[in-house]
This record gives C-alpha cells, sequence and structure tokens, in this order.
C-alpha cells in the first residue's frame, strides 16, 4: 500500500479580520482537493485557488470539491471566472463534487452547462463514487477524504464525509 503525502493548504493565509473561506492543494495522486467553508469564498481565496488549479492542470487526474452548502456557492462572476480561464486550455479534468444539498447540485448542474470539463456531484457519505468517477486508486483515497474532513472541520463545514 503505497502512502500518499498531503501538502499543506497552499492558498493564502486570509487578513487577521477574515477567517479563511476554503482549503486546496493539489494531492500527490493528482487530484486538486477544494474544501469550502459554510461562507462564500472571498475574491482572493477564489483567485488564488483558480490560478493553484491552473498551474497544475496539466497533472491533474481530476478535481475534488468538497461543498460547505448553498451558502458555499461560488457567485455567477467567479463561475464566469472559472470557465473563461479553463476554456482556453485543452485539457479539462472531471470534477466531483461531495455535497448534501440539491440547491448545490443544481449549481454543479449549471457549471456543467457553462464548463467544458464533465462535473459531477456526488453524495458525502459516498466519496467511493466521486473517487471511481475520478479514477483514484483505493490506496490514495483514505488519506484524501481524510485531509478533506480534517480541512472541512478546520474551516466550520459541518459536513461528513465517508468511502
Amino acid at each position: 500500500m503505497a502512502a500518499v503525502a498531503i501538502r499543506l493548504c497552499s492558498s493564502e493565509t486570509p487578513p487577521v479580520d477574515m477567517p479563511p473561506t476554503m482549503r486546496f492543494d493539489h494531492t500527490p495522486c493528482g487530484i486538486f482537493l477544494l474544501v469550502h467553508a459554510i461562507e462564500s469564498p472571498s475574491p482572493d481565496e477564489w483567485n488564488a485557488h483558480v490560478a493553484a488549479m491552473e498551474a497544475a492542470i496539466r497533472s491533474l487526474r481530476g478535481v475534488m470539491v468538497v461543498s460547505g452548502g448553498a451558502g458555499a456557492v461560488p457567485n455567477a462572476a467567479q463561475g464566469r471566472m472559472v470557465a473563461a480561464r479553463f476554456a482556453r486550455h485543452p485539457i479539462h479534468p472531471r470534477v466531483a463534487v461531495l455535497t448534501v444539498g440539491t440547491v448545490e447540485r443544481n449549481v454543479i448542474t449549471a457549471f456543467s452547462w457553462i464548463m467544458r470539463n464533465p462535473i459531477r456531484g456526488f453524495a458525502a457519505r459516498s466519496a467511493n463514487e466521486a473517487f471511481d468517477y475520478l479514477d483514484v486508486p483505493p490506496t490514495a483515497r483514505s488519506e484524501v477524504i481524510g485531509q478533506a474532513g480534517a480541512w472541512a472541520t478546520q474551516l466550520g463545514n459541518p459536513i461528513k464525509l465517508g468511502l
């Protein structure tokens, strides 16, 4: 069983008076892991995560997003920015969104219409389905979902993840 090391969050530290609303990093198994708080991402955090994902895009197997709920949904401008930035790339990794709510699944559907890469929503307690969709090896799953859960807790996201 190969160990999967996940580096610390590569997102910039927000100002002292503003708690972070997301954590993200590119994992060694090729997944760009993004975990939201229950609040919408700030413009600075959103821009930093998009830049980090764009820099890593050629080595990505896929993107896993852990939703923070309806309040953490990217706004229309953020969605357009992602669509515009990634439209110019020939590589369009799959995106799996782990969520518990219907509102988020509607946003996921809308994003899939405006972006060229396939996006699907999955139940938070059924992460194995998302990992299958992203073609993540079974040996890497526990550590990735463990990191996602730890970040969710740090961000105050009450989502319960499970394989």
